[in-house]
């Protein structure tokens, strides 16, 4: 079998049946927001603190699109709710979003002036 390139105008281009994102990142840095803002609707509640993964779907174009959105307390339990999150989109995620928040925590360490640059961006 030969493989295709198909041109994004093209009538033959192939889409995948469904997308699979798993959003990780910090405590308050944005995740169920950035959830809510990919699937078009406030699907999970962005006004108190993720306490365990949640999963929430959509359609966007013709393509089924599941987003897990991760509770984020300490390192540890990142990595086990990442393992959970990543359980609920069997047979895996597409996508590993990471979303970093402006307040100066990165995973609950304070991010430095060393750490920064141009722009106070965070290097990573």
């Amino acid at each position: 079998r030969h493989s295709a390139i198909y041109l994004s105008n093209s009538p033959h281009r192939r889409h995948p049946p469904e997308r699979r994102l798993l959003i990780l990142g910090g405590p308050r840095s944005g995740k169920t927001t950035t959830a809510n803002t990919i699937l078009g609707e406030e699907a999970f509640d962005g006004g108190v603190e993720t306490t365990h993964s949640n999963v929430g779907q959509t359609e966007i174009y013709g393509r089924r699109v599941t987003v897990v959105d991760t509770p984020a307390r300490t390192p540890k339990r990142i990595r086990q709710e990442s393992q959970r999150g990543a359980a609920l989109l069997r047979p895996g995620p597409h996508t590993l979003l990471l979303v970093l928040g402006w307040t100066g925590l990165v995973f609950g360490l304070r991010v430095g002036p060393a750490a920064r640059g141009p722009c106070g961006r965070v290097r990573l």
